[in-house]
């Protein structure tokens, strides 16, 4: 009975889709439809501009999301050499930092109460040019009241099974949630404080807060990232079944204003019938919608092995290079002194 309850409020979604499309209201669904397909449109458009590029990129914008203070700068030093000096070719290339960081208001981060002045003390740490912060509660009543708790059924499901996996639970979805809300604030700030013209060859290099890469961007990569408004260009840490990597993403300005803009994209992934799927199936089906080609970075294509995620108790997520173990600096971060390592990392 509760399937047959499911597919019948599917039934009268897509009813009501139909009535929307017919009847120009102005309603609230309908003019979302039409403000997607109009920035759908805007991305094919810079897609497909011809940019000459056969030199360094004119900026690199590192841009972090997420609870910033998560990793409590553990992951700095690596960082610092596979990410910030590697994307620069070794700070040759103009660059600015900028954040949008998720305010956990004294809330516990992974069983661990980070005080407000080892957080202020992390956050400097990041050199952030622009930073935007939006406190939990606001980005929760944000999500409600676009989806969760929306007048309109149909945008209710997307906070909820069968649209996620199985293994969805609600606090699951609710991190999902937030951390595609942070993207999307990213894109926000893209949009923003970078204005761009038709030969842009702006790079932007995003990355969740609690990300450590495991081995250095390659300059290849960031030259064809400035040619190419289409294309991707991600690890495959963690595709899953049939998706793609999220947390870590390299790329023209106009790509990453569009893939991070999953947020904004849910309600069609939910109308083209998408059911019990992850995170990162729903990151690829907004490629797929946006006709954005994903690349894997040189070197990289190893599950687990690409970048691990660390968090703030100590625990590693993924496969950590002993190389890397090295340059943590375990005065700073003895959480992790006893942390596992793999002395056989390709």
């Amino acid at each position: 009975m509760k399937n047959a309850h499911y597919r019948i409020r599917v039934v009268s979604c897509a009813l009501l889709v139909l009535v929307l499309r017919v009847n120009r209201s102005g309603s609230r669904l309908n003019c979302f439809e039409r403000r997607a397909t109009h920035d759908a449109a805007i991305d094919e458009r810079n897609q497909h501009r011809m940019i000459e590029c056969d030199a360094k990129p004119s900026l690199i914008v590192f841009a972090l999301y997420g609870v910033l203070e998560r990793a409590r700068n553990c992951h700095n030093s690596v960082n610092e050499r596979n990410v910030f000096r590697a994307a620069t070719f070794n700070y040759t290339i103009p660059h600015v930092r900028i954040g949008f960081g998720m305010d956990m208001n004294g809330q516990r981060i992974d069983e661990v109460r980070i005080p407000r002045t080892e957080t202020n003390e992390h956050i400097a740490a990041l050199n952030l040019s622009h930073l935007s912060f939006a406190k939990v509660a606001k980005i929760d009543a944000a999500v409600d009241g676009v989806y969760c708790k929306a007048q309109n059924v149909c945008l209710r499901e997307l906070c909820k099974r069968p649209f996620w996996r199985y293994d969805y639970g609600k606090l699951k979805i609710r991190h999902a949630m937030r951390a595609m809300y942070c993207e999307y604030g990213l894109a926000n700030m893209l949009r923003e404080h970078f204005d761009t013209d038709a030969h842009a060859r702006i790079v932007v290099v995003a990355l969740s807060a609690d990300v450590m890469l495991n081995k250095p961007l390659r300059e290849a990569d960031i030259i064809d990232a400035a040619c190419s408004p289409g294309k991707i260009f991600l690890t495959q840490n963690n595709d899953g079944l049939d998706g793609y990597t999220d947390g870590f993403y390299v790329g023209h300005i106009d790509a990453m204003k569009s893939v991070l803009s999953t947020f904004q994209h849910l309600p069609s992934h939910f109308y083209s019938e998408l059911r019990e799927q992850p995170y990162e199936f729903l990151f690829k089906a907004t490629c797929d919608r946006l006709n954005i080609t994903r690349i894997v970075l040189r070197g990289f294509g190893n599950f687990l092995k690409d970048f691990v995620k660390i968090r703030a108790r100590g625990q590693i997520i993924g496969e950590l290079p002993c190389g890397l173990k090295n340059h943590i600096d375990f005065e700073r971060c003895p959480q992790l002194k006893e942390s596992e390592c793999s002395s056989a990392y390709v």
